[in-house]
């Protein structure tokens, strides 16, 4: 029994759900009905529909053919919040609101009304914004409504306490703000008049909204700058935050200057944001930053034509200025000028960059900068944040102090072609960095071996954007000192294989190599991956990996780690000139199929090797008596030939003198002293060949002098050109049968440094070392001559 009740009972709920819906259905026709909203637009309609759902709280009859509200048009939809009757033909003249039309909205809080108006107002009606049918919604707080000129906001807007935006737009054509225009509306705190065809706007106008934030009056290309001051007057004593002027100057006017009328009464108020884009400024009235209002923090200066004029010096003045966006700009000069010789001094570079003391973010994207980043100076102590992408700045030479506070940086889009190793020296507290699309590739190249410190000075680097750069290959040091370097993009590059060295980037989570060349991933980046977190993850989509045998190692070990790897399952890999998807399945077959081959190939080369180190060896073991006798007869037979050439041959030097740049002083003492004595010594820095290559001027020094005098000192053995020079000297010895080398030593040497070759010479002929004592330096020099000499 209670079965049968429970299945009866599910029964009924069932047919009743399906009734409710059917019926919610027909009664929402010709709307589309869905979770208490319905959408009534472009039906038709040319009456507000009565059989809706009753609890629906959004309610759209935008772009229908409704001509007029009748009283208690929606006396059934209580619940309302938002009302949209845009684009209908229901104008602002006093035969189409009834003074009920909105009666029963006490709910409602958004309506819009805009885009009914004809754009060319029919003079024979009466135009008047519908404040007797608006004032029954209390709760209104958003109203969107065509402009129309002359009116004023009647007597039932003040019945509306929650009216706080108010926006003209659609068919808006305002044309003058009157002085009481917003007398009944005191509570606004967004008041939009952008696009309304402004020409002028009365000195109080703005006064009654003491609660103002955000005032915009863009788009009114007939206000102009100059007429800015009868609009900002009536600011004086409200709590507006944000004024957007921008494109309120005519098309193509040239030579635009912003008056200090035009922002004079701003310095009395508590904006804080300020938009004056798009209006061809090419410059400011000098002294206008006397009136700088000391609240503003963002300053909007997009799309203008600013050139440089005495107001740059004034630029300090704006105190509390921490945001300023001048993108867009268009100019046709050289962004960083040049100075004259007598302004070059430090402290008249620093006069020259001062900027607002507490600016933090800068943007100058788009900017048409042509030009160098030279060696300057902008002191800007607070600054954080710097865009300066998509410029054309060819040549980073830098470094720009000033910016040691700067923590974000996007130099991205400027076709650099080159980088001084120096440049980012000033940046030390950089932790985002975006260089990507630029020429990183060729200025790397250029270079060559200092590339590998290029980002030395960038330790608190987390993030560093190098994508699209064209680069090649990397050193391995690169990215020694970014040890909190957490995002590393380099795809859509060219790079063929990995060097640079990992194991030390312990807090790197993601590494971008999609879209490059890589073949495959040697050895060592793959034990580097395996000391690091479990959390990196490396990203090789789109690279041409390649699947043949040699490459297996890699294709197995790339599956086994697979957690480290994202995306693996759109990864293709190139067989020849067929490219394959890359799956485990695959991998796992051709690892199966180059065994057996890799095996044979193994072996034969492994048995050959063997086979022929046997043989070697055998004979030599065999003729080792007959080998040794040959070579003593060689040597005894041509060393005397030989020697007797040697003495024929006239040397250009007595002596060449190998020693470290470290022992300057010495070697200065021994030219002055031999060189006395009648002595031709061949000093590195005074008697080298310019232009010849080092190793050549060495060899050519010791094979064209009597001796090479070797001086031996601590510094001596840990330069790797003095190594070079005494080994080029042991050889002439050997060659040509005679004394080459001679050995003084000065300071303490550790015997255990000092190479075997060298230290057995010391053993078994002599040498000499210089004294301390003045006294048996004469003596010295004597002995030193003769040697030489001899």
């Amino acid at each position: 029994m209670k079965l049968f009740r429970f299945l009866a009972l599910n029964m009924v709920s069932v047919f009743l759900s399906h009734q409710m819906a059917t019926q919610q259905s027909t009664d929402c026709k010709p709307c589309i009905c869905k979770q208490r909203h319905a959408d009534c637009s472009s039906r038709s309609l040319k009456a507000v529909p009565q059989r809706l759902p009753t609890d629906i709280i959004y309610l759209s009859l935008r772009n229908n053919s409704l001509e007029e509200i009748k009283c208690n048009s929606f006396k059934n939809y209580a619940s309302l919040t938002e009302l949209d009757l845009n684009s209908n033909y229901l104008s602002l003249s006093s035969d189409v609101y009834s003074p009920c039309a909105f009666s029963g909205l006490v709910q409602l809080r958004i309506l819009r009304l805009c885009g009914n108006c004809d754009s060319a107002l029919n003079t024979t009606l009466t135009y008047t914004y519908p404040d007797k049918p608006l004032s029954h919604a209390t709760s209104l707080e958003e109203l969107y409504i065509d402009g129309i000129p002359k009116p004023r906001m009647g007597k039932g807007f003040k019945k509306l306490a929650n009216l706080t935006k108010l926006i003209f737009t659609g068919r808006c054509n305002l044309l003058y703000i009157q002085e009481h225009m917003f007398a009944t509306t005191p509570n606004l705190r967004l008041l939009n008049l952008s696009s309304c065809h402004i020409y002028d706007i009365h000195n109080k106008a703005f006064s009654p909204l003491k609660n103002i934030h955000t005032i915009d009056v863009s788009g009114n290309t007939g206000l102009g700058l100059s007429n800015g001051t009868m609009s900002t007057y009536g600011m004086i004593g409200t709590k507006i935050k944000v004024l957007k002027m921008n494109k309120i100057v005519l098309p193509f006017t040239i030579g635009v200057v912003a008056k200090n009328t035009t922002f004079m009464y701003l310095k009395h108020t508590c904006i804080q944001r300020l938009y004056i884009g798009h209006n061809f400024i090419e410059a400011l009235e000098e002294g206008v930053f006397d009136f700088y209002p000391s609240s503003l923090e963002l300053l909007s200066i997009v799309d203008n034509r600013f050139t440089v004029g005495a107001y740059v010096y004034n630029v300090r003045k704006a105190k509390g200025l921490k945001s300023l966006d001048m993108s867009d700009m268009s100019i046709t000069h050289n962004f960083f000028w040049e100075f004259p010789n007598h302004l070059r001094m430090k402290r008249h570079l620093e006069q020259m960059f001062h900027g607002p003391p507490d600016l933090e973010n800068v943007t100058v994207r788009n900017y048409e900068m042509k030009s160098v980043i030279p060696d300057m100076h902008i002191n800007l102590p607070k600054i954080t944040f710097l865009d300066a992408s998509n410029n054309v700045m060819t040549k980073w030479i830098g470094p720009i102090k000033g910016l040691e506070s700067l923590k974000r940086a996007d130099l991205s889009n400027a076709f650099c072609s080159y980088i001084k190793k120096s440049f980012f020296s000033a940046f030390p507290n950089l932790t985002f960095l975006n260089i990507s699309n630029n020429l990183i590739g060729d200025a790397l190249r250029k270079l060559r071996n200092d590339s590998g410190t290029i980002f030395q000075s960038l330790t608190k680097i987390e993030i560093l954007d190098l994508s699209a750069s064209r680069i090649r290959r990397l050193h391995r040091s690169i990215f020694e000192f970014n040890t909190k370097l957490t995002y590393l993009d380099l795809s859509n590059n060219e790079l063929t294989c990995w060097d640079p060295d990992i194991r030390h980037l312990k807090s790197l989570k993601y590494l971008d190599l999609s879209q490059n060349q890589i073949l495959t991933l040697e050895v060592n980046f793959r034990e580097s991956l395996e000391t690091l977190s479990n959390n990196l993850t490396v990203d090789i989509l789109q690279n041409p990996l390649s699947c043949i045998c040699d490459n297996v190692a890699f294709l197995s070990w790339l599956f086994k780690n697979r957690k480290h790897f994202r995306n693996v399952s759109n990864y293709t890999c190139n067989l020849y000139e067929y490219k394959i998807d890359l799956t485990e399945e695959f991998v796992d077959a051709l690892q199966k199929q180059c065994k057996p081959l890799f095996g044979i190939i193994t072996s034969c080369l492994v048995g050959i090797t063997f086979t022929l180190s046997l043989s070697v060896l055998a004979l030599l073991y065999r003729y080792r008596w007959r080998l040794r006798y040959l070579y003593y007869v060689a040597r005894d037979r041509y060393r005397p030939v030989r020697a007797s050439e040697r003495e024929e041959h006239e040397f250009v030097f007595d002596a060449f003198v190998s020693s470290s740049d470290e022992d300057f002083d010495f070697v200065d003492k021994l030219v002055s002293e031999l060189e006395g004595q009648g002595r031709r010594l061949c000093i590195h820095h005074r008697d080298f060949k310019p232009g010849e290559p080092i190793t050549s001027n060495i060899v050519k020094a010791v094979q064209t002098s009597r001796r090479t005098l070797i001086i031996l000192s601590p510094n001596f053995l840990s330069s790797e050109w003095c190594r070079y020079e005494f080994e080029m000297a042991k050889m002439e010895g050997v060659y040509e049968a005679r004394s080459v080398i001679l050995i003084v030593k000065i300071g303490e040497v550790d015997a255990q440094c000092v190479p075997r070759e060298l230290l057995y010479m010391m053993k078994t002929d002599s040498y000499t070392e210089c004294p301390e004592n003045p006294e048996d330096q004469a003596t010295f020099w004597t002995a030193l001559n003769e040697a030489i000499a001899n």
